[in-house]
């Protein structure tokens, strides 16, 4: 039902009602979504939170921070905004929020 809502709201032009791209984003290729100026993301938190098992890019759930970066690398927005994620400063000592920022 929320994804039915999300495709009622959402389309690939405004005012329009072209069909938008829905699905795995690891099965999605980044040419079939539409250009965008502002590109907004969240990747899942468990893998670094305080409360989880803390195993970062080593747990699955942590390398979908690469599927934004694979967006962002062919569509180059000029602006990204990640949804914020609890302990992601502290995470590994830092190194994760390295890597981040890296890519």
């Amino acid at each position: 039902e929320t994804h039915q809502t999300y495709i009622n709201n959402m389309s690939a032009g405004a005012g329009t009602r072209e069909p938008i791209v829905v699905g795995d984003i690891t099965e999605v290729d980044e040419a079939d979504i539409p250009s965008h100026d502002i590109l907004t993301a969240g990747f899942c938190c468990q893998p670094f939170s305080r409360m989880g098992k803390k195993e970062g890019f080593d747990d699955d759930r942590g390398v979908l921070f690469y599927e934004i970066t694979r967006v962002l690398i062919h569509h180059k927005p000029k602006m990204l905004l990640l949804e914020n994620v609890a302990n992601i400063l502290e995470h590994d000592d830092g190194r994760t929020l390295q890597i981040i920022l890296a890519e």
